[in-house]
């Protein structure tokens, strides 16, 4: 995995902002509570980078190597190795009609905001291709994956508004779709854990 830093915030920012307008509650409770302007912007660049300017994070406009999706997992699977940190995964599709989701291998990692639903990554027990496999379950795009550390759930499969609140406080990164959907964008707060 090759993550390069942005140099410039506003074009990533302004980007990883419309991709959040019409995401889930906990998309909408970072926009408003979270200070997205202080962090810094990471894309994985595959095979080659361009000049950042030329960056268009809507359209596939880096050549890609096919494996920054498993460069994300593995991300993820070293962020939420660490005490207390997890991923929560909206999934705009699921939370229309949930009923499909109860019989599948990935139940258990399945919680609720009210009506929304969201997978979440925490502890060791998931490999690179869980990850992988979840990462590639939420649809439609844009998706929207939230980093976040010292938080515990009183109950993993329903998620409180408190919890929603301490989620977006304790905001590591963000992550959402990007190039076409065959990379990512990633925020990271830059006064938490390095990437």
């Amino acid at each position: 995995m090759s993550l390069q830093r942005l140099q410039r915030n506003a074009a990533p920012l302004a980007y990883l902002k419309e991709q959040l307008v019409d995401g889930t509650t906990l998309a909408q409770v970072t926009l408003k509570r979270a200070d997205l302007a202080a962090g810094a912007f990471f894309v994985e660049v595959g095979t080659s980078a361009q000049n950042e300017s030329e960056l268009n994070y809507y359209e596939e406009s880096l050549a890609r190597s096919g494996t920054e999706k498993l460069a994300l997992s593995r991300l993820i699977r070293r962020f939420i190795d660490r005490s207390g940190c997890g991923v929560l995964i909206q999934d705009k599709e699921a939370s229309i009609a949930p009923e499909w989701l109860k019989h599948r291998r990935y139940a258990k990692c399945l919680t609720y905001y009210e009506h929304e639903v969201y997978w979440l990554l925490k502890g060791s027990d998931l490999s690179e291709t869980d990850i992988l496999t979840l990462i590639g379950t939420p649809m439609p795009w844009p998706s929207s994956m939230f980093l976040y550390a010292d938080v515990e759930f009183i109950q993993p499969s329903r998620i409180s508004q408190r919890e929603l609140e301490h989620i977006v406080g304790n905001l590591q990164g963000v992550a959402v779709g990007a190039f076409d959907e065959t990379s990512f964008l990633l925020w990271w707060r830059t006064s938490h854990t390095r990437v």
